[in-house]
């Protein structure tokens, strides 16, 4: 997990659970974070990752959440520092097979 350097050895979800509304808005309550935040050092092209939307997430984690932890979706946002090129999106698979 996260820690704060400021904060000794103190996590990131300690030091948000102390005020979840201050943190993370007034509709929060939880020091759970409503996103995942990932900061990456992109070299080398990245792995496709897919995530559930919202009603997906919740309904596989109250179904397994030994293995899906948190009900959260996951959107993601790329904040690029330098030149970074990005894809999104799929074909269909009929066009896929086409073309293999």
């Amino acid at each position: 997990p996260a820690t704060l350097q400021q904060h000794g050895s103190q996590t990131l979800k300690e030091y948000i659970s102390e005020d979840p509304s201050f943190h993370l808005g007034p509709s929060n309550s939880t020091p759970d974070l409503p996103f995942l935040l990932k900061v990456l050092s992109i070299s080398k092209v990245l792995s496709i990752q897919s995530h559930p939307d919202a009603a997906l997430a919740a309904k596989l984690h109250a179904q397994n959440p030994a293995v899906y932890k948190t009900p959260c979706h996951k959107p993601e946002m790329a904040v690029a520092l330098t030149d970074f090129r990005a894809m999104l999106g799929f074909l269909p698979i009929s066009t896929l097979a086409a073309n293999m």
